[in-house]
């Protein structure tokens, strides 16, 4: 496991409710031959003792990848999975091979569709994936963050 955390101070934590970019280039190796998923870029929910998953990830299988999104179904502070939802808005097989790739990343983050919340990521300069719609928990003290690098665990380990 080798990652990047964006977390100290304010200056590191996403913006609630307010649209921010985030950008990433990763050299992706050849995972053609393995089951195991890479998770390779996330956003995380700033308070651990929740035990939530990431509300956005990007994450590599052999030759396919995928976008997961997360977000509270209810109005109240989410304290734990049971009404969170999550779907893949994006899913593809390409080979990542031996190649750098960029990922950019325009959201706007808010469990209150009054807020607009929405992500929207590209993939190389090409659009991939788009979803209108709440993203991400609710939470007193917001302090999510970004998280880019190799979070790697065997088959069948649970987030």
């Amino acid at each position: 496991r080798c990652e990047l955390s964006f977390v100290r101070g304010n200056n590191g934590y996403l913006p609630k409710a307010s649209t921010f970019w985030f950008v990433t280039t990763l050299w992706l190796d050849d995972w053609r031959g393995t089951n195991d998923e890479q998770l390779v870029a996330q956003f995380h929910d700033g308070d651990w003792s929740r035990g939530l998953n990431p509300y956005f990830a990007l994450l590599i299988r052999g030759n396919q990848a995928r976008i997961n999104v997360r977000w509270d179904t209810t109005q109240t502070q989410t304290v734990s999975k049971a009404n969170v939802a999550n779907v893949d808005i994006w899913r593809d097989s390409f080979d990542f091979s031996q190649r750098w790739v960029t990922f950019v990343v325009q959201a706007r983050t808010s469990t209150s569709t009054a807020d607009a919340p929405f992500i929207k990521v590209w993939r190389d300069g090409q659009l991939i994936a788009e979803r209108q719609g709440p993203l991400g928990y609710n939470q007193p003290d917001f302090r999510d963050y970004a998280k880019v690098g190799y979070y790697h665990w065997l088959t069948g380990n649970a987030w």
